[in-house]
């Protein structure tokens, strides 16, 4: 009922140590044998790639992240192999299980903002 999203950021930086110990916690996220088919690409404002994944934002969204430490992109990849085994299967748990991910994630960069306490 109270669902809030923020349009506005402000023009602090992240280091990248700490944009990456963020990023580790969605490691930790439970998946489908194990199989963690998500990737993260991510990239810092103001370094050589941030242009690169900035434009790849619609118009509307990229005029409101301009001012973003970084910009992260989930990928989860649609097929899995059984344990023990080489070939390729479907995955339909794949969006699932990057979601856990992301789950994993969110809160790990509200604590790290100082927004809540771990």
């Amino acid at each position: 009922m109270n669902r809030w999203s923020s349009r506005v950021f402000v023009s602090d930086e992240i280091p990248e140590a700490e944009l990456l110990a963020i990023l580790e916690t969605a490691y930790w996220a439970p998946s489908s044998y194990n199989s963690q088919p998500w990737r993260f690409i991510y990239v810092r404002r103001g370094t050589p790639h941030w242009d690169s994944l900035l434009y790849l934002l619609n118009n509307f969204d990229r005029g409101w992240t301009g001012n973003a430490a970084a910009l992260v992109i989930v990928l989860s990849k649609t097929t899995f192999a059984l344990p023990g085994k080489s070939e390729e299967l479907p995955a339909p748990p794949h969006s699932s299980n990057a979601g856990a991910s992301w789950n994993y994630l969110a809160p790990q960069a509200l604590v790290s903002e100082g927004k809540f306490k771990d």
